[in-house]
């Protein structure tokens, strides 16, 4: 059973009657996927540390939980770039059953030290994903791992690290066993392309997303040439991105992986000044 908890906008409600009143419902020992939407003022002062805590101080209650979403909320809510989130470093040993982690903005984002032995997708959503989100990643113990979906957001949102950094997460030492990975979301979409087809996580992997960013001919190029290394994927997906048509025509043509290609844009220019965007910003 799936349920959501959100605030109304006709029923504004302090944060802490909002949590009496999860763990007042009735369902809540039937729920396996529970799902946090808008908390109150979420981009002002309220953060969703209470609700984490929530989750740490009642474990016994949401030991069952399979799935959590928190930040679910779509732009008229909350722009994605002013959820304010918190600390998760408690959260992992109070579910000790979870299997899907998804979170919706990085503003004060922590994830601590992540252990957990059944956990299998883990999923960040943000316009700007923070260096120390990178970091606790990159030391993360996360032997059932098959699926990482990092949105990485631009550096007007949050985004402080280096590709570098980010590219650390491609290794299969890191994440044996991975099998869904998800880089996306990017202005640097095409240096994360090239850097993807050295990795050596690559031959594991079924499923890989490089969408949401600023994909160009450029890093179409680097899909060609290692097309060889592609051969084994399941799915290829480059929704959102600047790739001509022809560009298109000829991945189509050469790889033999199903591929997203959905969402092509076209850059802008004004003074001279090329502009492209990814899908996940302000």
């Amino acid at each position: 059973m799936e349920k959501k908890f959100y605030m109304d906008w006709d029923n504004e409600i302090l944060q802490e009657e909002f949590i009496n009143n999860i763990l007042a419902d009735e369902d809540l020992a039937k729920i396996r996927s529970l799902v946090i939407g808008r908390w109150g003022e979420c981009w002002d002062e309220e953060s969703c540390q209470l609700i984490i805590d929530m989750f740490v101080e009642h474990a016994e209650r949401f030991a069952h939980l399979e799935s959590l979403f928190v930040g679910d909320m779509e732009s008229e809510e909350c722009e994605i770039s002013w959820i304010k989130q918190g600390d998760y470093s408690r959260l992992y040993a109070a579910l000790p059953n979870l299997k899907k982690l998804t979170i919706k903005g990085a503003q004060g984002l922590e994830l601590g030290e992540i252990a957990h032995d059944k956990l299998e997708h883990l999923e960040i959503i943000s316009g700007g994903t923070p260096c120390g989100v990178f970091a606790s990643l990159q030391n993360a113990h996360l032997p059932a791992l098959k699926t990482l979906i990092v949105y990485i957001g631009i550096e007007n949102y949050g985004f402080d690290a280096s590709i570098d950094i980010v590219m650390k997460l491609a290794s299969k030492s890191l994440f044996p066993s991975l099998m869904h990975l998800g880089l996306m979301n990017s202005e640097e979409q095409n240096e994360i392309t090239r850097r993807v087809l050295e990795s050596d996580i690559l031959p594991q992997l079924e499923v890989l997303a490089l969408s949401c960013g600023t994909l160009t001919n450029e890093g179409a190029e680097y899909l060609l040439k290692h097309a060889d290394r592609l051969s084994h994927l399941k799915l290829l997906d480059l929704h959102h991105h600047y790739m001509t048509e022809d560009m298109q025509k000829k991945l189509q043509k050469t790889l033999t992986c199903t591929l997203e290609l959905s969402e092509a844009l076209t850059s802008e220019v004004y003074d001279d000044e090329v502009y492209m965007h990814a899908m996940f910003t302000e």
